[in-house]
């Protein structure tokens, strides 16, 4: 009896506060180390400056030899915006790191015993340090239900590019920014 009370508890929380567990926004990104592409739905906070949200990203074998998923944990920051007038804003700066896990075999985080100590690190969770711009046209009064759509870009790498990259500078072999700089693009849907 106990257990059905709780369970009753639990969801009658969830019912009374389900709109804090929708999501606000809801986002489509092409590249961007997450997958050929990513879907997800995310947060946002301090009058849209800060942004969380979550994706599923997928890279099929076609084109990345093997098939790649992710889920993606992302972070940003915009410090200020442009009004441009009533209905268009510009974000010139957005500032932010994604936390990637890959799913698949080729990918772990505690070294298979196949390897021996120290052969590889890590390959499953990657830190995606990046920066990006947007525009976001205001909806609201075309429709009840979207307030914003936002198109936006961003330039990003991974933690082991950049290692690779400074150690790189040091010993003279350069890498270049190309070697280890991608380029995203996608939109956001604010509700």
């Amino acid at each position: 009896m106990k257990k059905y009370i709780y369970i009753i508890l639990i969801v009658t929380t969830v019912v009374i506060n389900a709109k804090i567990y929708v999501p606000d926004q809801f986002s489509v990104q092409y590249a961007g180390n997450t997958g050929f592409v990513s879907i997800g739905g995310g947060y946002n906070f301090f009058n849209k400056k800060i942004a969380t949200s979550f994706s599923y990203g997928y890279l099929p074998k076609s084109l990345g030899g093997v098939n790649i998923r992710t889920f993606s944990f992302k972070n940003s920051y915009t410090p200020w915006q442009i009004n441009i007038n009533e209905n268009y804003i510009f974000k010139p700066l957005t500032i932010g790191i994604t936390i990637i896990y890959t799913f698949g075999e080729n990918f772990f985080i505690k070294r298979p015993s196949r390897y021996p100590d120290d052969y590889y690190r890590q390959t499953a969770i990657r830190l995606a340090p990046f920066v990006g711009s947007s525009f976001l046209h205001k909806t609201k009064g075309y429709t009840d239900s979207i307030n914003f759509i936002e198109f936006y870009t961003e330039l990003g790498t991974i933690d082991y590019y950049l290692r690779d990259y400074l150690y790189s500078a040091l010993d003279e072999q350069y890498l270049t920014l190309n070697d280890i700089v991608n380029f995203s693009f996608g939109f956001r849907i604010y509700f």
